[in-house]
């Protein structure tokens, strides 16, 4: 997807700011849509419509603070996916009710996209019953491999911040399959 949008780039300097700003931030804003959209069809439209958007305005875009930088991309994305949603929604309004119901969920099970092991299904089911801080920080490190300090910068948190999270999140994913281990034994 990188190609199509630079395709709508002149400027060399404009080429690698985009480039800069895909490399780093495409799996940050994909995981906004999706936690916003919980489909990865919409989140999927929704980041696709902020790259274009960015694309058109690169010139605009500030990068010298890497925190403002995540925070006005964050909300391009969010906006992005408000009008996925609203697009959505004026199609649902005008099919009756039981054609709404038949349509089935596209979104797949996070479980289905991973290889069909039993300790990765079950951690994805412990890692879901984290809270929210520490389940986003666990799922951008162990699902996407981010390092520690770029999931702080990319959430504008602290770096300890996002250690704390990171360790307390894994230390009770731990316990819940330790427990869980006891249970069936």
């Amino acid at each position: 997807m990188l190609s199509l949008y630079l395709t709508m780039l002149d400027d060399p300097d404009d080429t690698g700011k985009f480039e800069k700003i895909y490399n780093e931030y495409h799996d940050i804003m994909f995981a906004v849509a999706f936690k916003l959209t919980e489909n990865i069809n919409e989140a999927e439209t929704a980041l696709s419509d902020a790259f274009v958007a960015i694309a058109r305005n690169i010139k605009n875009i500030d990068t010298s603070s890497e925190r403002m930088l995540a925070a006005y991309l964050c909300k391009v994305v969010k906006a992005k996916v408000i009008n996925t949603l609203s697009d959505r929604d004026k199609i649902l309004d005008t099919l009756p009710d039981d054609e709404i119901d038949a349509i089935p969920d596209p979104t797949p099970n996070i479980g289905e996209l991973l290889p069909q092991d039993e300790s990765v299904s079950d951690s994805l089911r412990f890692i879901e019953q984290l809270p929210e801080m520490m389940r986003i920080v666990v799922t951008l490190r162990l699902c996407h491999g981010r390092k520690l300090s770029q999931i702080a910068r990319d959430i504008g948190e602290k770096a300890s911040t996002v250690r704390s999270w990171y360790k307390r999140g894994m230390d009770r994913l731990n316990s819940m399959m330790a427990d869980d281990e006891r249970s069936t034994v």
